[in-house]
């Protein structure tokens, strides 16, 4: 008598829930900077479940909200951090000094840490 091996149907994975565990893995995935933005590129690309899709998507516009924001904040420091130290100057007579001289410290550090000097 011959046996006859029962092909099981191909269950389609597209809508199915993912695991707590799946969720928590991407979210640490996509908070690393650049990795996170080139892994929720890719995963919107490449997954087959919608739901990773789904939150692919929407990882990728926290990220660059987050990075329009940051490049704000960051020009606002840059526009305001000399007229800042110019007036905290000149309240203080003169003693809190010049941007580079307060900042110098930091200043070396970087030039001492320049792999590329």
């Amino acid at each position: 008598m011959e046996k006859h091996e029962v092909q099981e149907p191909m269950i389609n994975n597209a809508g199915k829930p993912v695991g707590v565990g799946i969720y928590i893995g991407l979210i640490v995935l996509f908070s690393i900077p650049i990795v996170g933005l080139i892994t929720s590129i890719v995963m919107i690309f490449v997954a087959k479940n919608q739901n990773i899709k789904n939150f692919a998507i929407a990882a990728l516009i926290w990220i660059v909200l987050g990075y329009i924001f940051t490049a704000i904040l960051v020009a606002i420091g840059a526009l305001i951090s000399g007229p800042l130290t110019d007036y905290i100057n000149i309240q203080s007579d003169g003693e809190f000094g010049s941007f580079r001289e307060f900042f110098g410290q930091y200043l070396d550090v970087f030039d001492y840490i320049n792999p590329f000097k």
